[in-house]
């Protein structure tokens, strides 16, 4: 986990667009650790393609920073390894059949064992305990 770093996402004028259609112009946005963001808008609007630029999905030469790091090739997996971009079509989003098969899946992929993955979700599943 990030600790004490202030601005966890920076980016300075990017521009960006889709064929000759601009989604972005100029856009510049700073977002502090410890707070939470609401990005809103129409479909089309660029939500997710903010998202998959930040995690570096979409290629941009634009100056963005995660976690202090410049998005460029050579930060991207690190970037990769901190990010991730849970999609609203739930046919996409869930490739299990329980919450914790579910939670446990990317744990998986990242090659963690059984042990480390039993632990994980114990952890994960502290935070959603409604007392």
């Amino acid at each position: 986990m990030v600790k004490n770093m202030g601005k966890i996402i920076e980016i300075q004028d990017l521009t960006f667009s889709h064929g000759e259609y601009e989604i972005f112009h100029k856009l510049s946005l700073a977002i502090e650790e410890n707070t939470i963001y609401t990005v809103l808008g129409k479909t089309g609007s660029g939500k997710s393609t903010l998202a998959r630029i930040l995690v570096g999905l979409e290629e941009t030469h634009d100056y963005i920073k995660v976690c202090d790091l410049y998005l460029n090739p050579k930060n991207l997996k690190s970037i990769q390894d901190m990010t991730a971009i849970l999609f609203e079509n739930s046919e996409v989003t869930f490739v299990t059949n329980t919450v914790i098969e579910e939670v446990s899946f990317p744990l998986q992929e990242l090659g963690y064992s059984k042990k480390e993955i039993d632990k994980e979700v114990k952890l994960i599943s502290k935070d959603f305990l409604i007392e």
